[in-house]
């Protein structure tokens, strides 16, 4: 009779839980807010009871348990306290404008304490579409293959993940464009080192990044 759903908005990357009466065809918004929810759900076998997850870039994933109202919902773990001691930094949405006037979107991780009237370096790091993973929490940690976002945002990098818009058969030039196009915003606002700006990518984004490094000197 009833569904327990997990919602996304596309837009600002929001996330919670629905409920969804499946006899009249109403749904409700249980909790809802700038964080990533768990897509698994736990519920206990006897009773309402519900336990789950949720996470941003500085927030770690503790458990959190509940009943179905989501009335109250406590958490009851505290698994990475040493976390209290290290400059996390900040991520956000970031949008601009293509040269086409195409609206376009990305990441942008800001450094703790940034101060939008100093001139940072900065990584470009992108992989197709990533802007959906927002609300990730970014434990820093080694990758075989691209960059963490916490240990560069604490070394004082701002990192830019634009999302690339793809038309089919150009993704080189699609991804020249959008990165580029992104990249040149960002120097607008004052707030980058325009000499000191890296670009990183593995695999389909290694491909691209090659590619884009034969048109430009920028990087």
């Amino acid at each position: 009779e009833k569904l327990l759903l997990r919602h996304f908005n596309e837009e600002n990357k929001s996330s919670g839980y629905t409920a969804l009466n499946l006899k009249n065809k109403k749904s409700r918004q249980l909790i809802g807010s700038d964080h990533q929810y768990a897509s698994r759900v736990l519920k206990a076998k006897n009773n309402a009871r519900i336990a789950f997850t949720k996470q941003s870039f500085d927030l770690f994933p503790d458990l959190i348990v509940t009943d179905l109202t989501f009335v109250n919902p406590r958490r009851i773990t505290k698994a990475n306290p040493q976390q209290e001691a290290y400059a996390w930094g900040q991520i956000e949405l970031y949008e601009w404008t293509s040269e086409t006037g195409e609206k376009m979107t990305g990441m942008l991780a800001k450094p703790y304490g940034f101060d939008a009237s100093k001139k940072y370096p900065m990584i470009v790091n992108f992989y197709e579409q990533s802007s959906d993973r927002l609300h990730r929490h970014a434990a820093p940690y080694p990758h075989r293959s691209t960059i963490n976002y916490s240990f560069y945002t604490n070394q004082g990098y701002l990192i830019f993940n634009p999302d690339i818009l793809y038309t089919e058969g150009t993704p080189g030039n699609n991804a020249f464009t959008t990165v580029m196009s992104g990249v040149e915003s960002l120097i607008e606002k004052g707030h980058v080192a325009k000499d000191r700006i890296g670009l990183q990518g593995h695999s389909w984004g290694g491909y691209q990044v090659a590619h884009i490094i034969t048109k430009t000197d920028l990087f």
